[in-house]
């Protein structure tokens, strides 16, 4: 099994409430009644009647009690974050007609329908072969995404439900998650695999973001606002470790890659000095959005690079070079 850092595993829901949704999604587009879910969904407070009313009417739908589906969606307002899934359901019951989808709405009710046939048959097929065993499981797994790469959000979605259905089986993770990014590659394999993590493993899931987003900065293949988010993720993570968990010392060298990597993308200049990990990512995310422009002198630290294809120097205690004429190797194992 994948282990980074303390064996504890600390429910995530109340730091990531979206975790909740992401479930009772999940249970639900599975054929699954989860009440447990859904329980736990309530839990997050009055603006989650919204999403528990999306759910049961997506429940309705698979079971194409449409009456039904339209009563529960009648008591989600059509202002709120759930409400914007109200015309696509419509639409795909037969009740609402194209033309009166906006762009986005279209594009995902086509995108939903394409994916739903491929997913629904490729569950299924998984679900056969977990009584075969872990190796006969990965193989299926692996096959089943390569036939649809065409679809990345379809691919992504059975890869998460993957990963989750190997762990909580208790099989041998690590062989699927070499295959999740051989098939998705480093920086991709490593957020879908730290996504799967973030509720059972959430210090092996925050290595995998941070590992994930060095990738992409040395690749140059995010935006700022990507790289925003990802920080603030990883933020997260760290907030909700014990400042005696074992995984802040691994993290710690990341972070200094990460400053120096962020720095000459974003051509940032300064990085203001912290010596706690949860505050060496704030500083990130205040440079980064350009809250920290004022910083004292004397709260900043020097970095100094002669060019993209030469060595990066970063003054801090102790100075660190970082060769950039060749790629980063991450191992996450």
């Amino acid at each position: 099994m994948i282990a980074t850092g303390s064996a504890n595993a600390v429910s995530l829901n109340t730091i990531f409430p979206s975790i909740a949704v992401s479930d009772a999604f999940e249970a639900v587009t599975n054929g699954m009644h989860n009440p447990e879910v859904l329980e736990r969904l309530a839990d997050e407070g009055r603006e989650s009647a919204d999403w528990i009313n999306m759910i049961n009417a997506i429940q309705a739908f698979y079971k194409q009690d449409f009456m039904l589906m339209c009563r529960w969606l009648d008591e989600v307002p059509d202002d709120c974050l759930a409400g914007s899934l109200k015309k696509v359901l419509r639409h795909m019951s037969g009740d609402t007609p194209a033309e009166n989808l906006g762009f986005y709405e279209e594009k995902l009710a086509k995108r939903i329908t394409e994916d739903s046939r491929f997913l629904s048959s490729a569950i299924e097929q998984l679900k056969e072969s977990i009584e075969y065993g872990e190796e006969l499981f990965v193989e299926t797994v692996s096959l089943l995404i390569k036939e649809v790469k065409k679809s990345p959000a379809a691919a992504e979605s059975l890869a998460l439900w993957s990963f989750r259905i190997c762990i909580e089986n208790d099989f041998d993770d690590e062989t699927l998650a070499d295959n999740i990014i051989m098939l998705f590659g480093q920086a991709e394999g490593l957020r879908l695999i730290g996504l799967s993590l973030l509720e059972t493993e959430p210090e092996s899931a925050l290595i995998c973001f941070t590992r994930s987003l060095i990738k992409k900065l040395v690749d140059r293949t995010l935006s700022k606002e990507d790289a925003e988010a990802a920080l603030e993720i990883i933020g997260t993570l760290i907030s909700a470790c014990h400042p005696d968990d074992p995984v802040l010392i691994d993290i710690s060298e990341m972070l200094t890659m990460l400053e120096s990597e962020l720095i000459l993308f974003f051509n940032l200049g300064k990085m203001p000095r912290r010596n706690d990990p949860a505050g060496r990512v704030s500083a990130m995310l205040d440079l980064l959005s350009g809250r920290s422009a004022d910083a004292a002198a004397e709260d900043e630290v020097d970095v100094e690079y002669e060019s993209a294809s030469e060595t990066t120097t970063v003054t801090k205690e102790p100075s660190v070079s970082i060769p950039k004429g060749e790629a980063v190797q991450l191992e996450l194992f």
